[in-house]
């Protein structure tokens, strides 16, 4: 996904590594504070506001991404 890749910080904090294996390879684990809903919310933003949908791109115009993260995070954990 190309949010993915544009924004490395992000990704290495949504798909961060344990404790245990930053241990193991000798370095800091990269990990996000909190929930990580909050970068769902970002990738639904950015995918949406490109959706052929004109509606779909409205309401995420108008009410954020926050209804969608949960269909976000369900597709990235598959």
């Amino acid at each position: 996904m190309e949010w993915l890749e544009d924004n490395v910080k992000d990704r290495q904090r949504l798909f961060s590594d344990s404790a245990q294996d930053a241990k193991e390879q000798n370095h800091h684990p990269c990990t996000a504070k909190g929930s990580k809903t909050s970068f769902h919310v970002k990738m639904a933003e950015y995918i949406l506001s490109i959706d052929k949908d004109e509606k779909v791109r409205d309401d995420v115009r108008a009410n954020g991404g926050r209804k969608y993260a949960k269909a976000v995070e369900n597709c990235i954990g598959r």
